[in-house]
């Protein structure tokens, strides 16, 4: 770029706080010239518009002195004491080309032009103390003509409870609490008050203020003298916050102008700045070691710096809109953060030491408009946040859960203050008042509330786990009194059939008719409702049932289709030849087919509440929509916000997430990862158009008062259409344990609501029973010697069973190498071992057998169940590509055999190969490449070909992602090619240690 193509823009007026520097004092020309004062407000005027810092044309800038005297890249533009020979001067007076500013636009005055002469024809100098911007403000006062209270600002309360520190424009102010009288007043802060923070020993007060296009100020205030001990003033624009670090030797501030400065308390000079927000930064945190500094902006985005480098270790971009308010947690193991997407969000802290992705815990709808700030408790145990919806809520600072929502302000919240003895919350608002919330009862209640939950939910643990009574009760086992026939009318919730539990009950789906059965002694004809009007053919039958349960008791209940497959041959065949013969019902219901759904009523016919689901996050299907069947490729809105674990409700239906999306192409995985999906509480899978809405849900306890966060409750009730496991197609099975003492109603009936005389069934109700099956996959495997082979062992998990399996494995060879400890994970139903083949290990049968046993604490029995067919193993001598991790990039490197990992982290570790006559791809599988590795720990550098070592290349780094709630635990895993003999490494260990 040329001179004449470099100085072309000039600055309009556009800089809209920069009206305040009209009023500058006037100019002297026989007083000593000052740049601060009297040089730079021209240069702003007329010239920093296209020759800033962030728009620098000609790589020039001149909003500071540092700036202006270090020139363009080519060019010196002031040469002190020489006005003349200075190009500043040359453009400004036309001597030199282009004139700036160029002709047309405004121009600097005779007064403006002789003033920049004499000042570098007097050396050029400036004041090493920046003026202060009282100096720079000399605006003329207008009155208000209304009269009301100023806007509090920032708020505060003294650790002895007996006064409030309150910020305004233009003062800080210390007010005693029972009487709101000012005993203290600070006027010497400039502009408004955006924020008052504790020092770490709360002594001292760091006040941020600021007037908009002309700069901000700190003031560290002494609580016990009431005085301003430091003042700092910086920035461009005003300060948004500013705070200590907890040695109190540093303070950090920012603002409008998206610069982070940190400061020496003692020198007020600057340190270091941290640059990379996009956007105005609203607020800033030390965590407790004063090592790591967070910030947000209104670029949507959360950053965690290293305060001694200077470098970002991590952006948090989840967000999706402007962020208000950050914080880290008192403990120092989160990060919490709050804006206009009316959002909170909660990450763990991991880059504390190097740069790394601090994985999100938490993200929760909690207001129904922006939240403004949030402010965590003295005991760190809770936080409140204020919307732009003017309401007052707490929050559990560990899992987010909803304490109370305290009201509504009667003017826009604009800062909160805990009490000490945190029994009151005070809130600032801008109508220039302080209202009181008493909280202690409502923290008190929710704790007693949190106990009672967590006892229940052991409770009902145990429950599940022992049953009251542990008989064999598969229906095969049921007595012959257990078993009876339904009897009509009973296809009304008012005349119902009476059976005692444990029953298996057959009956029909047909045009409804009465009878005289006896059932069993607790029913006889006497007691049969004496309403028998037969029900119109346009509303099919169906069948109620009434019972006694007890509270808590668990109750399996089945209902399987009877098929007459004679019958369902012999009307398709005449359908086929004649389909004037085939009845509309059988038409209608797919040629005999009953599909039976089953609900749980009370007495009175209502519905019974399963449990409820607060929605904490709202989404919707993306790209493509889904069928009732699949267990893949569920792309959902800000997928970035969930978390694997997490139930997923979406049209009634409840699924629960496996695997995150990896990469571009592709979702979720749900429940079970493979295969047709499971569905949770009983609910029956649907198929979902692309676009129809989701949440992401949490189960509220049974007297749990929702979060009023402006998303749905949804009542579950006992009820099913379709087993929630597909194991019994589309029979029904329903899992119910009664809230309550009483008698219950189960009502069956066909889920399209059809009827056919071939409508039969059988209605069976138990307690469930515990258990498993064991098999091996692909029992007979071949192995090379210097290589692996992977085998699997799958479980069938009865009714309800989902805890831990452990593998063991009998008559392993010595020397032989195996995958140890093997476990099936609690409600997995797979995992993947390996038996390796050293080189060198003498003589060994040429094929052996292995016989794989499974062990389970089931009722607190340990149980013990084989494998139909043991695990048969054939020595190859087929050539294989061999794999080995090593522990760096070098096939010659040291083997490793054990890793270590933390929950949220991600580390790495590499491969090593011998080719042999493999000249092509190695591929070591896509999502399902680690083989093995515990639930919620996956290989992350996949790519869209997957984990593969390319011609030529002979390693590859792996790294491995660990979630955040992972627990402690020791696990083998291996990596498995898909070349000829599918070769697997030897196994290597991973531990899941905690931080």
């Amino acid at each position: 770029m040329n001179r004449a193509q470099s100085f072309r823009r000039p600055l309009w007026g556009g800089f809209w706080g920069l009206t305040f520097l009209s009023f500058i004092v006037r100019l002297s020309f026989s007083a000593e010239l000052e740049y601060h004062r009297d040089v730079q407000p021209i240069l702003t005027k007329y010239c920093v518009g296209c020759h800033n810092t962030k728009e620098a044309e000609a790589e020039f800038a001149c909003d500071s002195f540092e700036r202006l005297m270090k020139g363009s890249k080519e060019h010196v533009v002031v040469k002190a004491n020489g006005a003349d020979a200075s190009l500043l001067v040359q453009l400004i007076e036309g001597r030199a080309e282009p004139k700036m500013p160029p002709e047309g636009e405004a121009q600097l005055s005779k007064n403006e032009v002789e003033t920049i002469r004499a000042w570098i024809e007097k050396g050029a100098f400036v004041d090493q103390a920046s003026i202060p911007l009282r100096e720079r403000l000399k605006v003329n006062s207008v009155a208000s003509k209304k009269s009301s209270a100023a806007p509090i600002t920032a708020l505060l309360i003294l650790d002895d409870e007996k006064a409030q520190v309150v910020g305004r424009y233009n003062e800080i102010t210390f007010e005693d609490l029972a009487t709101n009288q000012v005993t203290d007043r600070i006027a010497d802060v400039i502009g408004k008050v955006t924020s008052l923070r504790w020092s770490s020993d709360r002594k001292k007060i760091v006040v941020a203020s600021g007037v908009a296009g002309v700069g901000g100020q700190i003031s560290i205030v002494d609580v016990l003298t009431k005085k301003i001990d430091k003042q700092i003033e910086g920035h461009r624009d005003t300060l948004y916050s500013a705070v200590l670090s907890p040695d109190g030797t540093m303070v950090a501030s920012a603002g409008y102008d998206r610069r982070i400065s940190l400061w020496d308390v003692r020198t007020g000079n600057a340190i270091r700045h941290f640059d990379g927000h996009n956007g105005a930064i609203y607020d800033l945190d030390f965590d407790k070691t004063g090592k790591l500094l967070v910030s947000c902006s209104a670029d949507e985005t959360s950053k965690v710096w290293q305060v001694a480098t200077g470098i970002r270790l991590d952006t948090l971009s989840q967000s999706e809109a402007e962020l208000y308010s950050v914080r880290f947690t008192p403990d120092g193991t989160k990060v919490i953060a709050a804006g206009a997407d009316r959002r909170v969000r909660v990450w763990k802290l991991i880059s504390k030491e190097r740069e790394a992705i601090n994985p999100m815990l938490h993200s929760l709808f909690a207001h129904e408009k922006a939240v403004l700030w949030f402010r965590i408790s003295p005991d760190g145990k809770y936080f409140v946040t204020a919307g732009e919806d003017r309401t007052i809520k707490i929050w559990s600072t560990q899992d987010c859960r909803p304490v109370a929502e305290l009201g509504t302000t009667r003017d826009i919240p604009s800062d909160a203050a805990w009490r000490a003895d945190q029994q009151e919350l005070q809130v600032a608002t801008l109508a220039g008042n302080v209202e009181r919330f008493a909280i202690g009862n409502r923290l008190s209640e929710f704790e007693r509330l949190e106990a009672e939950r967590r006892k229940s939910l052991s409770v009902a643990k145990a429950d599940l786990d022992s049953p009251e009574d542990d008989r064999e009760t598969n229906d095969e086992q049921l007595t012959p009194s257990d078993s009876v026939n339904e009897v009509e009318p009973n296809n009304d919730f008012r005349s119902p059939v009476t059976i005692t539990l444990p029953v298996v009950v057959s009956g029909e789906i047909a045009t409804a008719r009465s009878g005289t059965t006896t059932l069993n002694s607790n029913h006889t004809p006497s007691k049969l409702k004496s309403a028998t009007k037969l029900i119109a053919s346009s509303q099919p039958d169906e069948d109620w049932f009434v019972f006694d349960a007890k509270a808590g008791i668990p109750w399996l209940i089945t209902a399987s289709a009877i098929v007459d497959k004679a019958a369902m041959a012999r009307k398709k065949k005449e359908a086929d030849e004649d389909p004037e013969k085939a009845t509309e019902s059988d038409v209608m219901t797919g040629q005999l087919t009953f599909d039976p759904k089953i609900e749980i009523r009370h007495i009175d016919g209502s519905p019974v509440v399963r449990t409820r689901l607060q929605a904490v996050r709202e989404s919707y299907f993306t790209f493509r929509g889904k069928s009732s069947l699949v267990s893949d490729d569920f792309r959902l809105h800000r997928w970035e916000d969930m978390e694997i674990n997490e139930y997923l409700f979406s049209g009634g239906e409840v699924v629960k997430l496996w695997l995150y999306p990896r990469g571009p192409d592709s979702g979720f995985k749900v429940y079970p990862g493979e295969g047709s999906r499971y569905t949770y509480f009983d609910t029956t899978p649907i198929a979902h158009a692309m676009g129809e809405p989701a949440w992401i849900v949490r189960e509220l306890g049974r007297d749990e008062v929702p979060a009023p966060n402006g998303l749905p409750v949804f009542p579950i009730y006992f009820e099913n259409d379709d087993d929630s496991i597909r194991k019994e197609g589309k029979d029904s099975r329903l899992f119910f344990t009664a809230p309550e003492n009483g008698k219950y109603l189960v009502r069956i009936r066909d889920a399209r609501g059809v009827e056919s005389p071939n409508f039969k069934y059988k209605l069976t109700i138990r307690p469930p029973k515990h258990d498993f099956q064991l098999n091996v996959a692909q029992s007979e495997k071949n192995v090379t010697v210097g290589g692996g082979t992977e085998f699997t062992i799958s479980a069938v998990r009865l009714d309800g069973f989902s805890g831990e399996i452990r593998i063991v494995l009998d008559g392993v060879p010595e020397g032989v190498i195996v995958s140890k400890p093997l476990t099936i994970q609690s409600e997995q139903n797979k995992s993947f071992g390996t038996i390796f083949i050293p080189e060198g290990l003498g003589d060994l049968p040429k094929e052996f057998s292995i016989n794989v046993r499974g062990v389970a604490t089931i009722n607190e029995t340990k149980v013990s169940r084989k494998a139909k067919v043991p695990l048969t193993l054939k020595l190859s001598e087929q050539e294989i590509v061999k794999t080995r991790f090593v522990a760096k990039d070098d096939v010659q490197a040291e083997e490793v055999t054990e890793l270590v990992i933390h929950p949220g982290e991600t580390i790495s570790t590499y491969i090593a190969i011998d080719r042999g006559k493999a000249a092509d791809d190695v591929p070591y599988g896509k999502d399902d490449s680690g083989r093995n590795l515990p639930h919620g720990v996956f290989v992350d550098n996949i790519g869209l070909s997957g984990l593969v070592i390319k011609p030529g290349q002979n390693t590859r780094e792996v790294f491995i992602t660990a979630a955040p709630w992972l627990q402690p635990q020791v696990r083998p895993f291996h990596l498995k090619t898909s070349l000829k003999g599918n070769p697997t490494t030897k196994p290597i260990l991973l531990r899941v240690e905690a931080r």
